[in-house]
């Protein structure tokens, strides 16, 4: 009898010994990755720290840098570097003219490049258009063009290095202004210009050419008709149709999901949008050309640039007043409700418009509301445009 216990006690004792060898074992695999997926938090970490700190701009006074870090870790003549936060080593180098305007920003950075394109476009000037192409094949291409509101602005995102830090690459961000030759080389604007002038002449030979035909065929309008030409001269939104593509959507995705759209927003401001609220129809046209359609809206019409992946809502008075006000910004939008929630916080309201029949998300920011559009209130259906709408009244 007392063998057989010493027997299944020494069994037991073996058992429960080659249990904890093996828990030892699987221990250090776990310890191995553990290792692995902290060095990635700690990188995601670091972009995340970066994506949310103040930067200095473009134009800024390089005082404006020392305000916001203190000072230089490094300096030479017209440069300076700082450290950008004391939870991270990243260093950011400015150079500056003699008037001590800031006149490019270089810094490095690991992880995504979608989430560093984002990073980079802080340090632009709070008005600016990312000029159409440069977003289309973000993936592989370095270089991201920009019209400002007194210039023009090239962000460079390149590799550092050959190596990879962690399993983020190493990016190199340099944000610097161009002239107006340098921008249009880079762009092929003076190309697309000479294509739209020659398409136009041609547009307009044949519409001359038309008229004539008419002339020849078509009776003269009888008074009856009066009412119908009249209506004519104002923009048709049967006639000029068009819609966003997805591209126009993800970009101003990036431009809800910055940190401070926001704060922004509460100043009338869309990073990326160069003509400021309640600023004429007419500048805007001055700049931007004609619109690629017009859509009618409750209160006035919306003047669609694809382009620029934007619509200006406006009164309909501007059809007769280039002075006439611009009163909203529409963009097309692919977002989640949680999404949106997540970027910009709980709304104000969650309603139903009985005017077009669409849902709202709506935020009230004092001078300027913002809504969020969809068809249906089925959880699962993102919401399809925002605008942001000024009252012109304040």
């Amino acid at each position: 009898m007392k063998k057989k216990l010493v027997i299944i006690i020494t069994t037991v004792l073996i058992v429960i010994l080659a249990l904890l060898v093996l828990w030892k074992l699987e221990v250090f695999k776990i310890n191995d990755s553990s290792e692995a997926v902290k060095e990635e938090i700690v990188e995601e970490d670091v972009l995340s720290i970066l994506l949310n700190l103040k930067y200095p701009q473009l134009g800024d006074n390089i005082q404006e840098a020392q305000s916001l870090y203190g000072e230089p870790t490094s300096e030479g003549d017209g440069q300076k570097a700082f450290q950008l936060s004391g939870k991270v080593k990243n260093e950011i180098a400015l150079y500056y003219d003699q008037a001590n305007a800031i006149t490019s920003l270089k810094f490095n950075v690991a992880g995504d490049k979608e989430k560093i394109h984002s990073l980079a476009e802080k340090l632009l000037p709070p008005v600016f258009t990312l000029v159409k192409g440069n977003a289309e094949q973000a993936d592989s291409q370095n270089s991201y063009y920009y019209r400002l509101a007194d210039g023009f602005a090239e962000i460079l995102i390149h590799e550092a290095n050959d190596s990879s830090a962690g399993n983020n690459t190493d990016y190199t961000i340099e944000v610097t202004y161009l002239t107006e030759t340098e921008f249009n080389s880079a762009t092929n604007q003076e190309d697309k210009e000479a294509e739209e002038e020659e398409t136009s002449q041609g547009n307009q030979e044949t519409q001359e050419n038309n008229e004539s035909q008419e002339a020849i065929t078509t009776p003269k309008p009888t008074e009856s008709s009066d009412s119908e030409e009249v209506k004519e001269t104002e923009p048709s939104p049967t006639k000029n149709t068009g819609e966003f593509d997805a591209a126009s959507a993800q970009i101003n995705n990036q431009k809800v999901k910055v940190p401070d759209f926001l704060v922004n927003a509460k100043k009338g401001i869309v990073q990326g949008i160069d003509v400021p609220l309640k600023s004429t129809v007419g500048a805007m046209m001055e700049s931007h050309g004609q619109p690629d359609w017009v859509v009618a809206v409750e209160g006035g019409y919306q003047l669609m640039y694809k382009n620029y992946h934007i619509g200006f809502g406006t009164p309909h008075e501007y059809v007769q007043d280039p002075k006439t006000p611009i009163s909203s910004y529409y963009l097309p939008i692919n977002l989640s409700e949680k999404e949106v929630i997540q970027s910009l916080g709980e709304p104000i309201a969650k309603e139903y418009s009985e005017q077009d029949g669409s849902y709202l998300l709506y935020y009230d920011l004092g001078n300027y509301k913002l809504y969020f559009y969809k068809n249906t209130d089925d959880p699962a259906e993102t919401y399809k445009s925002v605008k942001l709408i000024a009252s012109l009244n304040a």
